[in-house]
């Protein structure tokens, strides 16, 4: 069926369908110009691919010119990944108009496969592992199928093209399996790409405007796990800091420019470790706990840290984060002076109305002064909502009085500004969904979070206002607070919860997750930390040399091998196919003679030969095929043959 597909479609719209299976799972990535002079290029190609290719070469020269210019003015340079991928798609088209030959047709495909190979690095998942797979027996299948298809003598059959498919993956698995755990993953810096993506969540940039978090949560999408030893850390005190923001802009926030403390108040034993993996490729800062002392065992990467304790963390081109970190509890930045003014400053836009407003909760006492705050957000009828609607500071303190985390943090720390305290806004995540078959909490765009510290005179101490409108968010995390309003008329959330997750389907959900993480970790995260691991486990390091040999070894086997295939060149499979015919014959009882052609063999034949019908067919059909080049019979003809069972001739 795919034969007949591909027979009907050509060498250029199969070429097309290969390359519209390459750049599908990430076309949403490219820019929109790109994508749709992409779409265009390809209906064009499809359409009228025969009647284009009949044309000047110098249109086709200026496709290609074109694309360039495309590309760069998408860019502005044609260094990096990206713009390397939108390139080769854009010229992937410009070539598929070209194809009028299984030479052109192979260039095609070298192109479509460097396409791949740059959007493979984009991509990080076992999903996408098995789609490559998938997409590259197809890939191998259009070469064996359209392979010297223009000589009719070395055209290839169905049968022909599977054994050929099936051999090279018989032979290539093994060798890939050892190549896979002898060379690992390399770091590659910044080879494929000048500059880095930014976070992936919406919120974690340099900035927060109120109502952002508040989209992000609504996105299930997992952005790391994190792995802890059990019991060691209540869940309500899991605050994952990604961000510290400094410059107030009346309601919203940024980032401002905050000198990084030198001087730690540290303590030198470690209460214990926590390991985090990132889910993407993005940049992103090491998600942490305050209280963190430092981070080791870092994936490749380059890291910068920033003041607050923030260490943003640019992953090499394709290795994911990965990192460790020691908890001391204890670990506290210290205020440095010169910055204290920066913590107090305050929008001009702030009103006089809300300086006034703040008086009312100050006292000598920082601690005290946010309490003052606390209290006023507990008893003023504050509610709790993800849709709070557009509103400003006042609208929020003295009218709606609906917010989501980000407006109460925010609205706290302008409070505490105003009666002298100074005070920053964190951004990042709060709790995440525990995986008890993984051992491990699963952190999505819904447990995005935003909270404040503020400076008591000695420490920076953590402030969170969400846990007096809305403790379930605090205690049961995100989905406590999402699936309130599920829960059955007399049952406590705890309870609620607990059900939930003892649930059939749930328990299956934490199975597969754990089983695909730790395939991730094995397989897809396979580095020279890992193999050294391995090799430490199996005992193989003292062995380092023989292996280094052996590799040396196989190489120059593989090399003669594939010499001496050459040497011996390409057989042609209709000959071969004859040839075992010719010796069936002479086992029934007809001998060819030296020189002897097919149509006298024929002739020879004796008619009342129970085989003579079958034997006839055979050599007529090689007749067509070799001399009439009636190159569609190649299938017939290598069938017939392979069943040829011919009865023996009595003497």
């Amino acid at each position: 069926m795919l034969n007949n597909l591909l027979t009907s479609l050509g060498m250029r719209k199969s070429g097309l369908l290969l390359f519209l299976l390459i750049v599908i799972p990430s076309f949403n990535l490219k820019p929109f110009a790109i994508q749709v002079v992409s779409i265009i290029g390809f209906v064009l190609s499809w359409i009228m691919g025969d009647f284009l290719a009949k044309q000047s070469k110098y249109i086709l020269t200026a496709c290609s010119t074109l694309s360039f210019a495309l590309v760069y003015s998408e860019f502005g340079t044609f260094q990096g990944l990206d713009a390397a991928v939108a390139l080769l798609t854009l010229i992937a088209l410009v070539q598929s108009i070209k194809i009028n030959s299984i030479k052109d047709f192979t260039m095609f495909v070298v192109i479509c496969e460097l396409l791949f190979l740059g959007q493979l690095l984009n991509e990080y998942s076992l999903w996408y592992g098995a789609y490559i797979f998938l997409v590259s027996l197809f890939l191998f299948y259009l070469l064996a199928r359209f392979y010297k298809i223009e000589k009719s003598t070395v055209a290839q059959g169905n049968s022909e093209r599977k054994n050929l498919i099936i051999k090279v993956f018989y032979y290539s698995v093994p060798l890939t399996i050892f190549l896979f755990i002898v060379f690992p993953r390399l770091p590659l810096g910044n080879l494929f790409s000048l500059k880095k993506k930014p976070a992936g969540v919406t919120g974690f940039t340099s900035s927060l405007r109120p109502g952002e978090i508040a989209k992000v949560v609504q996105d299930d999408s997992t952005y790391f796990r994190a792995k802890m030893p059990e019991g060691k850390i209540a869940f309500p005190q899991l605050y994952w800091r990604g961000g510290v923001l400094t410059k107030n802009l009346g309601f919203s926030w940024d980032k401002g420019k905050i000198r990084k403390a030198k001087d730690y108040r540290t303590k030198k034993s470690v209460d214990f470790e926590y390991t985090i993996n990132m889910s993407t490729l993005e940049s992103a800062p090491l998600f942490h706990l305050k209280g963190t002392r430092r981070f080791k065992d870092t994936s490749p990467g380059h890291r910068i840290p920033e003041a607050g304790g923030i260490v943003f963390f640019h992953p090499y081109a394709n290795h994911k984060g990965r990192y460790s970190g020691e908890y001391a509890g204890l670990a506290d930045e210290w205020l440095i002076a010169k910055d204290e003014a920066r913590y107090l400053e305050l929008d001009s836009n702030i009103s006089s109305k809300i300086i006034d407003f703040a008086k009312r909760f100050n006292t000598d006492d920082p601690g005290k002064t946010y309490q003052n705050i606390l209290n006023h957000f507990r008893t003023s009828k504050f509610s709790y909502t993800l849709k709070p609607g557009e509103q400003n500071l006042e609208t929020f303190l003295f009218e709606n009085k609906k917010g989501f985390c980000e407006h109460f943090a925010s609205a706290a720390a302008i409070l505490l500004r105003a009666n002298g305290v100074p005070s920053r806004i964190i951004i990042g995540f709060h709790g995440g969904l525990y995986n008890p078959s993984g051992g491990y909490f699963q952190v999505r765009g819904q447990d995005a979070h935003a909270w404040l510290e503020y400076w008591n005179g000695s420490s920076w101490k953590r402030g969170d206002p969400t846990n007096v409108v809305a403790p379930e968010r605090i205690n049961f995390g995100s989905e406590g607070f999402l699936l309130r309003s599920q829960i059955p008329a007399g049952m406590q959330l705890k309870d609620f919860m607990g059900i939930r997750k003892n649930a059939f389907l749930r328990r299956a959900f934490f199975l597969a997750d754990s089983l695909y993480n730790q395939l991730n970790q094995k397989f897809l995260e396979y580095d020279s930390r890992a193999q050294r691991e391995l090799f430490k486990l199996s005992n193989l390091r003292r062995y380092s040399r023989v292996i280094l040999l052996s590799i040396c070894l196989l190489t120059l086997l593989v090399f003669f091998y594939f010499w001496s295939l050459k040497l011996k060149g390409d057989i042609d499979p209709v000959d071969k196919a004859y040839a075992k015919f010719l010796k069936k014959l002479e086992k029934a009882g007809i001998l060819r003679g030296i020189s002897e052609g097919s149509l006298s063999l024929e002739k020879r034949l004796p008619s009342s030969w129970p085989s003579f019908r079958d034997s006839a067919e055979i050599l007529s059909l090689y007749r067509e095929i070799k001399y009439a080049e009636k190159e569609h019979k190649i299938d017939l003809f290598l069938t017939k043959t392979r069943r040829f069972q011919p009865a023996k001739i009595d003497k």
